[in-house]
């Protein structure tokens, strides 16, 4: 399946918008922004888009100009119409030169977003950043060029951050790798799955490319030795990263957990220092077995053989080290005040995402004690617990005494909870 060429008539450009319209995600990728992007290349400027959005006023609906910026608003096609005008359209004998090939245009729009990732500066852009995954996935036969770009997607230049206040550079970093490993790359990796399982031949190792990132761990390339105090910052930052928080998932604090664990882990760098240094280092996907086999949480950060300036990074080594600089802070009943719930639930995070081990069962016990504890509402706890429950049932069946024990701690936790949650609202309607 080939990609449209560089240049578009108008009767083809027409088709290509309403394609978009019909075949992109809602909430952002249908903007008229995000179009004049994808169709830059082409020529098309967003100005010509109200022209070409007028000819086409009885099937379409824009969000009202008084809930968003002209041309950030959500395009799509009228409820009245949508399933007539789509079986229409998708239909080749009934519409001939309106035919609209799902299959090309989905992939169309897939392979713009990956050629735009690649641009230093459009991959900046918020909407493609957060949306490129869901264009992707929503295509149901892709093509083998759509494939192979996708095995050049790097994972250094996802998480790049364009921005020279130390502050909002970490922030902003933190952000597009939590969004990157934990929403893109998951959707991705779920997609390619469900394509194999259809038949569809994959690239060697693609699925592979995007699947467990926290398992296998990454690499890093630096041009000289890291220091120890910057590579436990790089140990922080990647923390968490991947936590789940109990603030908005795009622009939580973190600044207070960075400066907690700095504490905890006894660093006292500046964030301009550590933005230089990291600055420096390219991540890289992990393309090798150094993260498999035997496990020691004091081995963070390994050189590859063979390799020059390559090192791969164990991130689960990483979290153990980051549950033992939190343990103290956990088991401190004169500190379990200033334990926020985004610690409780970045411990909760970091466990589950750990391989399961006999050793990490203490910090269960500890965080579970702590939850006990504190009082008030803890944000999708439930979910948490929940997850915490499946990660125990993974265990191998020789720690079915330590598990099960856990197990049946959550159960009477979760049953007192929800215990004073009904007697808080039976004497707030008093």
């Amino acid at each position: 399946m080939t990609t449209a060429s560089s240049e578009l008539g108008s009767s083809d450009m027409l088709l290509h918008i309403l394609a978009a319209i019909i075949l992109l995600p809602t909430d952002g990728p249908r903007s008229p922004n995000f179009i004049q992007l994808l169709f830059r290349e082409f020529g098309f400027q967003i100005h010509n888009l109200a022209h070409r959005l007028q000819t086409m006023r009885n099937i379409i609906w824009m969000e009202p100009l008084e809930h968003v910026d002209l041309f950030d608003r959500d395009i799509c096609l009228s409820h009245s119409t949508y399933s007539t005008f789509t079986d229409f359209v998708f239909d080749q004998s009934c519409s001939n030169t309106f035919f609209i090939d799902k299959d090309y245009h989905s992939n169309f729009l897939a392979h713009r977003c990956l050629c735009l990732l690649q641009s230093d500066e459009d991959r900046q852009n918020s909407i493609l950043y957060r949306n490129w995954a869901r264009i992707c996935s929503v295509v149901d036969n892709p093509s083998q060029e759509l494939l192979s770009q996708l095995s050049n997607v790097e994972l250094g230049d996802l998480i790049e951050v364009d921005s020279e206040d130390p502050y909002n550079y970490w922030s902003r970093w933190i952000c597009n790798f939590h969004i990157t490993v934990r929403c893109n790359f998951e959707t991705i990796s779920s997609w390619l799955k469900s394509q194999a399982s259809d038949g569809i031949a994959l690239p060697t190792n693609l699925i592979d490319h995007f699947d467990r990132i926290y398992e296998k761990g990454l690499h890093i390339r630096s041009r000289s030795d890291l220091d120890p105090a910057v590579r436990d910052y790089m140990l922080i930052i990647l923390s968490i990263a991947i936590w789940k928080w109990s603030s908005s998932p795009w622009y939580p604090n973190y600044s207070t957990a960075i400066t907690h664990l700095c504490r905890n882990m006894n660093l006292s760098i500046g964030l301009d220092y550590t933005r230089s240094e990291l600055r420096s280092i390219a991540f890289k996907f992990c393309r090798c077995s150094t993260g498999s086999g035997s496990f020691d949480s004091e081995c963070i950060l390994s050189p590859i053989v063979g390799a020059t300036d390559l090192y791969h990074v164990n991130i689960q080594a990483g979290c153990a080290q980051i549950l033992k600089a939190l343990q103290t802070d956990l088991q401190s009943t004169s500190s379990l005040y200033h334990v926020t719930h985004d610690l409780v639930l970045g411990v909760l995070t970091t466990l589950t995402q750990c391989t399961p081990r006999l050793e990490l069962l203490p910090f269960c016990q500890i965080v579970l004690d702590v939850i006990g504890r504190i009082q008030g509402h803890i944000w999708r706890l439930q979910e948490h617990l929940d997850e915490l429950s499946s990660w125990l049932e993974s265990f191998p069946t020789d720690y079915a005494n330590e598990t099960e024990t856990l197990k049946k701690y959550i159960k009477d936790l979760v049953l007192e909870r929800q215990n004073l949650s009904s007697l808080y609202t039976s004497v707030s309607t008093l």
